[in-house]
C-alpha cells in the first residue's frame, strides 16, 4: 500500500474515531442522567467505576500489546504467524480475567449486599465479556492493517448503542434486578460486536479478497493453524509483544489512575464515584475526542509506513519523507 493511501486511510479513520468518541461521550452522559432516575448513585458508581475499570483493565492487558506488535510492519511478515499470535489474546484474557476478578471480589472494599445486590455476578459477567470480545481480535487487526477504516468504528458504535438501549429498557421494566441489568447489556453488546465482525467477513469475503495483497481466502484463515516449514509464532513479533506488554501496565495506570485510587483507597463513597464519573465523561471529552483518535491512527500510519528495526537510510525515501512531514504536522 502506498504511503499516500496509508495517510489518507489513517486520516479518515481518525475522523471516524473522533465522531465515535464524541457520540459515545454524549450517549454515556445522557444514559447516566436517565438511569439516575431509576437507580441509586451508589449503584451507578459501582457499575461505572468499579466494574467498568475491571473490564477496561482486563481488555487492555489482554490485547493492547498484541495489537501494537501485530500492526508493526516487517520485511518478512507471515500473516498466519500473526493470526496465531493474536489468538494468544484468548488465554491471556482468561488469565487476566481470573486474577483481576479475584482481586475485585476479595481484595477491595465490597459493596453492602443490601445496598448493591448481585455484585459478585457483576464482576464475573464484566470479566467474561472481555474473553468474548478478544475472539474478534484477529479480524479487528486485519481490518486495521488493510485500512478497512469504517469497520471498527461502525461495529463498536453499534455494539455500544445496543448496550445503552438494552440498559434503558431493562432498568425501566426490571429495576429490581439492579446490576444484573447492566450485566445482560454488557454481555449482549460484546456478542453483537463479535458477531458483526465475523458476519461481515463471512458475507463479504469475495469482495474483500479483491483488495490488493489481501492474503486471506476464507474466514477459516483467521483461525490458528500449525505451520509445517516455520514456527507457528514469529519470535520477533512475540518479543515485541512482550516489550509492549510491560509498557501496558504503566499506560493503564496513567489512563485510569483516578479510578484505581477510588477503587483501592476508599477516598470516595460509591455514590460520589458515580457522580464523579458522570462529570468526567464530559470533562475528558477533549482528550477522548481529539487526542485519542490522533494517537491511535498516528500509530497505525507510522507502523505501516516504516519497518521496525531497519535503519532509516535503508527504508524507502518516499516513506521516510512522508512520515517526517506527518510527524511535523502532528
Amino acid at each position: 500500500m502506498k504511503g499516500s493511501d496509508l495517510l489518507a486511510g489513517a486520516a479518515k479513520a481518525a475522523t471516524y474515531n473522533m465522531l465515535l468518541q464524541f457520540s459515545l461521550r454524549i450517549m454515556t452522559f445522557l444514559l447516566n442522567a436517565f438511569v439516575l432516575r431509576f437507580i441509586t448513585r451508589d449503584m451507578l458508581g459501582v457499575v461505572n467505576v468499579r466494574l467498568t475499570l475491571l473490564y477496561s483493565t482486563t481488555l487492555f492487558l489482554a490485547k493492547e500489546a498484541f495489537d501494537k506488535a501485530c500492526l508493526s510492519k516487517s520485511e518478512h511478515k507471515n500473516w498466519q504467524q500473526i493470526i496465531n499470535l493474536l489468538w494468544c489474546t484468548f488465554p491471556v484474557a482468561i488469565v487476566c480475567c481470573s486474577l483481576l476478578s479475584f482481586v475485585w471480589l476479595y481484595m477491595v472494599d465490597v459493596p453492602d449486599t443490601q445496598l448493591i445486590p448481585y455484585y459478585n455476578i457483576g464482576v464475573i459477567c464484566f470479566a467474561i465479556s472481555t474473553v468474548i470480545e478478544v475472539i474478534a481480535e484477529p479480524l479487528v487487526i486485519v481490518g486495521q492493517a488493510f485500512m478497512f477504516v469504517k469497520l471498527k468504528v461502525l461495529f463498536y458504535g453499534i455494539s455500544q448503542g445496543v448496550k445503552c438501549l438494552l440498559t434503558v429498557i431493562l432498568i425501566i421494566y426490571s429495576p429490581d434486578l439492579g446490576i444484573i441489568n447492566f450485566c445482560i447489556a454488557q454481555i449482549i453488546s460484546v456478542l453483537v460486536y463479535v458477531v458483526l465482525y465475523y458476519g461481515y467477513f463471512i458475507n463479504n469475503m469475495s469482495k474483500v479478497k479483491k483488495t490488493d495483497d489481501f492474503p486471506f481466502k476464507s474466514v477459516g484463515d483467521f483461525l490458528p493453524k500449525k505451520l509445517k516449514d516455520k514456527p507457528s509464532i514469529d519470535s520477533h513479533y512475540a518479543s515485541l509483544t512482550w516489550s509492549f506488554f510491560k509498557q501496558s501496565f504503566l499506560k493503564q495506570l496513567l489512563t485510569e489512575g483516578e479510578k484505581f485510587v477510588m477503587t483501592f483507597f476508599k477516598v470516595l463513597s460509591f455514590a460520589d464515584q458515580g457522580i464523579y464519573d458522570v462529570i468526567n465523561n464530559l470533562g475528558s471529552m477533549a482528550a477522548r475526542f481529539i487526542f485519542l483518535p490522533i494517537e491511535e491512527n498516528g500509530y497505525l500510519f507510522f507502523s505501516q509506513s516504516l519497518t521496525r528495526g531497519v535503519a532509516i537510510h535503508k527504508q524507502k525515501k518516499e516513506s521516510v519523507e512522508l512520515c517526517c512531514d506527518v510527524l511535523r504536522s502532528l
